[in-house]
């Protein structure tokens, strides 16, 4: 969480994501976009941190906290869960409009088109992960 002191409440949250695993599924990536994450490693999946929720409270604008502040918040969490227990990607679905926007220019790289949750099955969405030994 990124709280923010609060006249009223003494303390708000400014914005929150949420850290968990999962696995990477290269089967539906290229084959240069599988040599270039896996090198000779001939793994078509693989465990993987993700990022489930990255989320900036209505109260704050882009001004205010950039997306990417949030980014890199929870980078350096899995930076340090790495160096604990090791891992080499992170993970993330997005809308396509976010990850060209925020995930993209973070170093993530697009790995498959991702299904879109409930509710929001009219917006493109695609899996992308990041090698965590770059950052």
């Amino acid at each position: 969480m990124i709280l923010t002191p609060d006249d009223e409440y003494g303390v708000d949250v400014a914005g929150f994501f949420t850290i968990g695993m999962t696995y990477l599924d290269l089967t539906a990536a290229s084959k240069n976009a599988r040599a270039k994450l896996m090198g000779n490693i001939p793994m078509e999946t693989t465990g993987a941190y993700c990022i489930a929720e990255l989320a900036r409270s209505d109260r704050f604008d882009a001004t205010h906290l950039p997306g990417s502040v949030i980014l890199d918040e929870a980078k350096a969490i899995v930076r340090r869960a790495r160096d604990l227990i090791a891992g080499r990607f992170l993970v993330v679905d997005a809308q396509e409009v976010v990850f060209d926007r925020l995930y993209a220019p973070a170093g993530f790289k697009r790995v498959s088109v991702a299904m879109p949750p409930a509710g929001m099955e009219d917006r493109s969405f695609v899996t992308a992960c990041a090698v965590i030994k770059d950052w």
